[in-house]
């Protein structure tokens, strides 16, 4: 890992209420062989499974978030357009 994306891993960290912030000069003690880990690289890392799986979660909460965001105008779009189809389609029928 460069340094860089330790600094935002250690921000994010850092971010939970009951976590201290770890200074990046700190960063090299806690290597620590990364075996462990499902998406973190498994060599030496200062990434735990707890900070993974925060990790994780934030990147699939702003994930979902941003899918949100996007398809709401194609969704309300799609529902209009639907209601309009029905009304018009119920017309015709009568």
């Amino acid at each position: 890992m460069r340094v860089q994306e330790l600094e935002v891993l250690v921000l994010i960290y850092s971010a939970s209420p009951n976590t201290a912030v770890i200074g990046i000069n700190e960063i090299s003690k806690l290597s620590v062989k990364g075996e462990h880990l499902r998406i973190c690289p498994q060599e030496y890392t200062c990434c735990t499974s707890e900070m993974e799986d925060k990790l994780s979660q934030q990147s699939k909460l702003e994930f979902e978030n941003l899918v949100e965001e996007t398809s709401h105008f194609v969704r309300t779009t799609f529902v209009s357009r639907h209601k309009k189809f029905d009304v018009k389609h119920q017309q015709q029928t009568k």
